[in-house]
């Protein structure tokens, strides 16, 4: 248990101290739809709940059953607000037309709610940034795409990567980024040179990807993505370009929340010991923390003595993927768990 709880703190760090981040959007879903009517807008709410399940699941299909199906046909239980603006989009042919989009606002405690009713996984709202670096290879050469290119290719990445859940960041490309890193260092996947530019973005995970036009004018793309000392790796051929993005966020995605989200459907109770806390500010902080995880489902103080809690828990994580949360929050550092404690994990609170 220890070595499994090892691994998967360190494969969400890079060499220097980054954390995740909350994904501020993540319950505000954008959707086009055909107009302002309210069968329009009762389609657009269906298809943004379907989006905000995948988002909160990280599964790329959500299963069709009764609960599902039920929130699919009232989507407005679990919003609280929305609104239509326009847009410009690119169609297939590369023509920007006019669009509608419908802007939904879903409430936190009922969305997670309906994935607990649901029996899916929960993806926490905390997520790993990642920093995507790719290179172009075309008649033209190889050059590298970033924030301020016009890529139909990172174009669909970033906007599924958001349909996803995942908070991307792409490289502005200016003077410091050129300075640090050329196409070369991209092609041939240096990693010293990556993950040291990619410490600017606060990166926690970092994405590096290779697309190259083949004869016939088909596309090839590579992709490799680093989790601290893993690497996982994902290739992909296709005619259009742009929907190399989409696979490749999927793929992100996909790898993210295999490691990352709570998968068990039964809810189990954990015991918990949290000493160092000294003021009533340390102890109404430790509460609001423990209560705002998605993953925990209610929270009960056994015992206040000196300067320690003992705290018990309901949720569905194991121990250890409880551990691995805390460790990647940094709130509170583990003292000892297992058999050698009565409890099923020992912690200090770390003040802020």
């Amino acid at each position: 248990m220890r070595k499994h709880l090892l691994t998967l703190c360190v494969c969400l760090c890079l060499a220097s101290p980054a954390t995740a981040e909350t994904v501020s959007w993540l319950y505000e879903v954008e959707v086009l739809v055909s107009d302002q009517s309210r069968q329009a807008r009762e389609e657009g709410a269906r298809a943004a709940l379907l989006v905000l399940l995948t988002r909160l699941s990280g599964l790329r299909e959500i299963p069709e059953q009764e609960v599902v199906l039920e929130a699919l046909e009232h989507p407005d239980r679990y919003y609280n607000g929305f609104r239509f603006f326009e847009t410009e989009q690119v169609d297939d042919d590369g023509e920007v037309i006019e669009s509608l989009l419908l802007r939904v606002q879903f409430d936190r405690g009922a969305a997670l709610r309906l994935i607990k009713a649901a029996g899916l996984p929960i993806w926490r709202a905390d997520r790993p940034r990642v920093v995507a670096w790719v290179v172009v290879d075309d008649v033209g050469g190889r050059r590298l795409v970033g924030a301020n290119e016009s890529s139909e290719l990172l174009e669909t990445l970033s906007a599924h990567a958001r349909q996803r859940g995942v908070p991307l960041v792409l490289p502005l490309l200016d003077l410091e980024d050129q300075m640090a890193v050329g196409p070369g260092a991209v092609w041939g996947r240096l990693r010293a040179v990556l993950e040291g530019a990619s410490r600017r973005y606060g990166a926690d995970v970092v994405l590096v990807g290779r697309a190259e036009r083949l004869i016939g004018g088909s596309w090839a793309t590579d992709w490799d993505l680093w989790l601290g000392d893993e690497r996982v790796l994902h290739q992909v051929t296709d005619y259009q370009l742009a929907a190399m993005g989409a696979h490749a966020a999927d793929f992100v995605a996909d790898a993210l929340a295999d490691r990352l989200a709570v998968a068990s459907t039964e809810a189990r109770g954990l015991s918990l010991a949290v000493s160092n806390i000294g003021t009533p500010s340390d102890y109404g902080a430790l509460l609001r923390y423990l209560n705002a995880l998605e993953i925990v489902d209610g929270v009960s103080v056994d015992r206040l003595q000196g300067n320690r809690v003992d705290v018990s828990l309901t949720t569905r994580a194991e121990v250890d993927q409880l551990l691995a949360m805390f460790e990647t929050d940094r709130v509170v550092a583990l003292m000892t768990f297992g058999p050698l404690s009565r409890y099923d994990a020992e912690l200090s609170w770390v003040r802020r």
